[in-house]
């Protein structure tokens, strides 16, 4: 094959294409990275977590395959009927609240793009187009709710939102022998190194114990930091709320306390010396890094399972979600009156009405029922006091 022939100028094109849609990627992944380190807390100020960005990070490419103006024009097309959007929904490849939270991500990255001169040179687009289309993304995410609102209704009529867990399941994890084990391992830990595999299993344990006894989202614990473990102090024993200042409701001003008593804080304060110093939280993969929310979860619920099979029972699956819900709902079957309510939802960093809305469902669908009784009976008596007057 000679330089004049049409095969090797076909090569040479090929080749040359392949290395431009390379770069493209390149860019696009540079650029990623650099959204990623300008990615605060409003709140706090404080960088977003790793499982925050890589969240952002898998949004973006689902999207787009490269950073080039055609892959930006592309996204005008997502919406379409039997656009991207309709064919992963109807595939079932993604679920309608993922994909709104998708197209959030990609609206604040294409944001952050169109205040970059770098980038923006590069995707020859002006700042006014780049929001115009953000502004479509944004409304794309909205126009989801219907989709979301009948995922929801058939997740409820598959059960799959029902407690399954029970409070004695809790209770018998509370009252059972873990509190022995932590004491235990920790005080061998005092005088020798925890191997890896004893690490991880009291970090589980850990993780599990604050989760049962606190009713926070997954996210409060990952965010833990070494800093308020270390200071901590009870006195006389007392009870001690350590603060975690990156959480979800940190940019609405509430605050988010972790109660320990002082017998676990003597176990995290033990524990903490066995972490590697250069981390920041106080529970981090066996590399050292910080956990994501998803992460946390699937090891919670490997130390639930691992606790169930000790004693001898199949437990269902334990989420911050669920013990969230149980904790409500448990408070309410025992008569709590509101002010307990309110005093459970602060710690909870939530409000009642938001418990009332999504937590406390067997009383509503209770209370749903007895209405219609009630009006059913009224109709009734109606017609017993017309047949009556007849």
């Amino acid at each position: 094959m000679t330089r004049t022939d049409a095969d090797y100028k076909k090569a040479c094109d090929e080749s040359a294409a392949h290395v431009y849609v390379s770069e493209e990627k390149t860019h696009l992944q540079h650029s990623i990275v650099d959204y990623g380190k300008s990615l605060s807390d409003r709140a706090t100020g404080s960088k977003k977590s790793l499982g925050t960005t890589q969240s952002h990070t898998c949004a973006i490419n689902f999207f787009l395959d490269s950073l080039s103006k055609g892959a930006i024009d592309g996204l005008e097309r997502i919406g379409e009927a039997n656009g991207l959007i309709d064919q992963q929904l109807q595939a079932k490849k993604i679920q309608p609240e993922s994909m709104k939270a998708y197209l959030h991500s990609l609206a604040n990255y294409l944001s952050y793009l169109s205040g970059s001169s770098k980038w923006m040179r590069h995707i020859q687009y002006t700042p006014i187009q780049l929001l115009t289309l953000v502004n479509k993304l944004k409304n794309m995410a909205k126009s989801l709710k219907e989709d979301i609102n009948k995922r929801l209704v058939e997740r409820q009529a598959a059960g799959e939102l029902d407690i399954a867990i029970e409070g004695w399941m809790v209770g018998s994890y509370l009252s059972g022998d873990r509190h022995s084990f932590l004491h235990n391992i920790l005080e061998e830990a005092g005088t020798r190194a925890l191997t890896q595999p004893e690490q991880l299993e009291v970090r589980n344990c850990l993780m599990t114990l604050l989760i049962l006894t606190n009713a926070k989202r997954a996210g409060d614990i990952t965010h833990l930091t070494r800093d308020q473990v270390v200071k901590a102090k009870s006195a006389k024993g007392e009870d001690v709320e350590l603060l975690v200042y990156e959480h979800k409701e940190a940019k609405s001003g509430k605050k988010c306390p972790i109660r320990v008593t002082a017998e676990v804080l003597a176990f995290l304060q033990k524990f903490g010396k066995h972490v590697m110093n250069n981390t920041t939280y106080m529970f981090v993969t066996k590399t050292g890094t910080q956990i994501s929310s998803s992460s946390m979860s699937k090891m919670v619920n490997a130390e639930w399972q691992k606790f169930g099979k000790s004693i001898g029972k199949d437990l269902p699956k334990l989420t911050a979600s669920l013990n969230r819900k149980l904790a409500v709902t448990t408070m309410r079957e025992a008569g709590a009156n509101r002010q307990e309510q309110t005093a459970l939802a602060k710690h909870m960093a939530h409000n009642p009405e938001t418990a009332d809305r999504f937590y406390d469902k067997s009383r509503r669908t209770s209370d749903r029922h007895a209405a219609l009784d009630f009006v059913q009976g009224q109709y009734k008596q109606a017609f017993q006091e017309k047949e009556t007057n007849v």
